[in-house]
């Protein structure tokens, strides 16, 4: 899951209306405005117990809506990813949106589908926020206040509510507040101490280390469908880096900041390759920071040149695939497109070995926290998952071909 596209992680100040104004009226000529909206797919004439009704939903729909989300969030703020926020079973359930359930169910013509992109935990962790209370200290509040009482897809009673909401209020003490200001933390440093921490050499591939040739390029298919829908400009600027970044690792050429400076150029369209950012960055809505100094290029320079294959020190393609995309987001080297970029190290370390994905959604659609010693992990196996289903389906479309 992409956590800056789930409405679910939000924040107080990031839906508070008094800091994000909104003028109703011009809402619907401003969405109907955006990259999305000229490229709405038409869901297919085929029964809703079709499997391709729901390849095309987890599919081109999926990748619409997410598209959608990114959009409306670039232009009024992220608490606009709250459009898919739905009060029962759908994307984002337990929420107070009502015209929207999924892909599957809510897209169909464009002009329905755009009509319809134009509460209690969630409420509870806002009510905590708004009172200076930590987000851990919040979440663990709420917890206990709960106490297990609200039940998957149904609404909780009134006298449950106010219960509830009582609870809280008492709760609400001194000692519950933020703690004193202390030093902002370095995620940058975070991540590092993780790095050197996860076991990168037990990451276990599935199937052979050797090449494959998939049946589909899954990344160039990503591309066009999700970043298409952004902006058909951004998805051209992406493709073409993706197509430098593959004659690059035909040639066995290292990944270097400068290799990654090259393709960025592309990334964005800019005259020039942009430099290593000469500031602190953010990231996820500024829940992560990213420290710099005078060596970070040179850090981040050491650590990009462990992804080639090394017999003294041999790790797994798909672990050193993984901690190269991370290196990317964290080290967060430009002031726009790190993901893409990340993506593109990513792609760039198999292909120098031979692989290619005919599927990347799992890569492209959940993010990963600089501090989480699991999160490299789930990469590692997201990486893995995607090449063991690429060398099933390359084999049996070979078989098909024969």
């Amino acid at each position: 899951m992409i956590v800056e596209l789930a409405p679910g992680f939000l924040s107080w100040d990031e839906v508070a209306p008094s800091r994000h104004p909104f003028d109703r009226p011009s809402a619907a000529r401003v969405v109907k405005s955006l990259g999305p909206a000229q490229r709405v797919p038409r869901r297919p004439d085929v029964p809703l117990t079709d499997p391709a009704r729901s390849e095309w939903a987890d599919g081109e729909a999926e990748m619409w809506a997410t598209a959608m989300s990114h959009a409306l969030a670039e232009r009024y703020g992220r608490w606009a990813v709250g459009w898919r926020w739905a009060h029962d079973e759908g994307d984002f359930d337990g929420g107070p949106v009502g015209s929207w359930c999924c892909p599957r169910d809510s897209v169909t013509t464009p002009e329905e589908t755009l009509t319809r992109v134009v509460h209690c935990h969630q409420v509870l962790t806002w009510f905590l926020s708004r009172r200076h209370v930590a987000d851990s200290v919040a979440k663990e509040m709420v917890g206990q206040a709960i106490g297990g009482r609200f039940h998957s897809w149904t609404s909780p009673d009134t006298v449950l509510v106010d219960d509830i909401a009582e609870r809280l209020a008492l709760s609400v003490r001194p000692d519950a507040a933020l703690s004193p200001s202390e030093a902002a933390p370095d995620h940058l440093e975070r991540w590092l101490a993780v790095r050197a921490s996860v076991p990168w050499q037990d990451a276990a591939e599935s199937g052979s280390d050797e090449p494959v040739t998939p049946s589909r390029d899954g990344a160039a298919e990503s591309i066009r469908a999700f970043d298409g829908a952004i902006d058909p400009a951004r998805a051209e600027g992406l493709l073409t880096a993706l197509e430098r970044a593959r004659a690059d690792a035909t040639q066995d050429a290292p990944l270097t900041l400068e290799r990654l400076c090259d393709w960025q150029q592309r990334v964005l369209g800019v005259p020039q390759p942009p430099r290593f950012r000469n500031s602190v960055a953010f990231a996820k809505g500024g829940r992560e920071r990213y420290g710099i100094a005078p060596d970070t290029p040179a850090r981040l320079e050491a650590c990009l040149a462990e992804s080639g294959s090394d017999d003294r020190r041999p790790l797994p393609l798909i672990a050193r695939a993984a901690r190269a995309y991370l290196d990317v987001c964290f080290f967060h080297p430009f002031d726009d497109g790190n993901a893409r970029a990340g993506f593109l190290a990513l792609v760039f370390v198999l292909a120098r070995e031979g692989v290619a994905l005919d599927d990347v959604s799992l890569l492209r659609r959940v993010s990963f926290q600089a501090d989480s010693p699991q999160d490299p992990l789930t990469l590692i196996r997201y990486i893995d998952l995607h090449l063991a289903q690429t060398r099933q389906r390359a084999a049996s479309h070979g078989r098909a071909t024969d």
